[in-house]
């Protein structure tokens, strides 16, 4: 691996607590100050997660979209003080933020955009006049990055197809799985699961629209009544409320549990029967491979490219968005002790190429390639 050494590199994040790609924007945090480089870490929001072991850490204040020019000064500012060799942005908004704060900042150093979703599917839910503005941020801002790396091949399609962004100027890292401590936490029963009927069927997501949770829901409801055994969601959002709502309008309380969020869900993945995903829409979705990796039997929506290359791998079963029939049939089959042996099989196969020694050292050629 090429060296690092007292590279001053600023990572900026839209937040630090929460999800997958907060996990993995810390993992590589910890890499980079490993290998040597001078890490500064920038939020607009949130707080460290308390296992994160991130040292210096600021947070911009974020509360609403107000702030966002004030917050865009303000980096500008630590970003003249602090003269980075490189600065990288991590999401969508703190992309557009780290572009925009380098140009203010009158400095000249190398940029770096990282995209977790497709962007098109992310300014759907906006109005016509922000998603208007947005669009143009967006073209405006990758264009002047120095490169701009997804996660997924979806992703960066979308910016190619819809924003008009240069291959050239664009790559793709897939995120890391790190499998030896997924499986080191796997092993032990949760005890939400003790006295469960089986089988057990779990969805690990964000309770948000685009995540599904009502799909997974109707879908298990279509099952025969003695194949449905428990339906488990990890995980919290906007949809909770409604989601409780409709388990108790459906008198479901003993049969569907809602247990919040878990930092490693990986013994809920391994000891269940059958995991879901019924995203809408996703850049790349770590708990899919996460769950591969725990040993799960994997039912997912082909909510990005990747979902469909590990279906037509062999690894797991997939059918369209939102299509609940499909997702009724496939979670009948995955339910089957052969089709269960083979895709578990390919799993362990596929799942190498995401190691996190072989996906650091991509970041770290993409650091230093320019």
């Amino acid at each position: 691996m090429e060296s690092l050494q007292n590279k001053r590199i600023l990572l900026l994040t839209s937040a630090l607590n929460g999800g997958g790609a907060e996990r993995v924007f810390c993992w590589l945090a910890l890499q980079l100050e490993r290998h040597g480089a001078r890490v500064t870490v920038f939020s607009l929001s949130g707080n460290p997660p308390p296992e994160s072991s991130l040292q210096d850490v600021h947070i911009l204040g974020w509360r609403s979209e107000r702030d966002y020019p004030a917050i865009i000064w303000k980096l500008s500012r630590e970003i003249r003080r602090a003269r980075p060799d490189l600065v990288v942005g991590w999401s969508f908004l703190s992309n557009l933020a780290a572009i925009l704060a380098v140009r203010l900042s009158g400095r000249s150093m190398r940029t770096i955009c990282n995209e977790r979703s497709r962007v098109s599917e992310l300014l759907k839910s906006s109005g016509w006049m922000k998603c208007a503005l947005l669009r143009y941020l967006t073209r405006w801002c990758y264009r002047r990055a120095d490169r701009v790396l997804c996660n997924s091949r979806a992703a960066q399609d979308d910016l190619i197809n819809r924003f008009d962004i240069p291959v050239e100027r664009l790559g793709v890292v897939p995120n890391p799985v790190d499998m030896e401590r997924i499986q080191k936490i796997q092993t032990q029963c949760p005890p939400e699961f003790e006295g469960a009927a089986h089988p057990i069927y779990l969805q690990v997501a964000r309770l948000s629209r685009e995540k599904g949770a009502e799909d997974a829901l109707e879908a298990w409801s279509a099952l025969p009544e003695e194949r449905r055994g428990t339906l488990f969601f990890i995980g919290d959002g906007p949809e909770r409320s409604q989601l409780e709502t409709l388990i108790k309008t459906r008198q479901l309380e003993g049969q569907v549990r809602l247990i919040g969020y878990r930092k490693d869900p990986y013994g809920y993945m391994h000891h269940c029967d059958v995991m879901l995903l019924c995203s809408q829409y996703e850049g790349f979705p770590n708990v899919v491979l996460e769950g591969l990796a725990a040993g799960a039997v994997v039912v997912a929506t082909e909510s990005c490219d990747n979902v469909v290359e590990l279906g037509k791998a062999g690894c797991c079963l997939t059918c369209p968005p939102k299509d609940r029939q499909t997702l009724t049939a496939l979670m009948l089959k995955a339910t089957q002790p052969t089709v269960r042996q083979e895709l578990q099989r390919q799993s362990r196969i596929r799942i190498q190429q995401f190691s996190p020694p072989r996906v650091l050292e991509e970041y770290v050629q993409q650091f230093l390639s320019f």
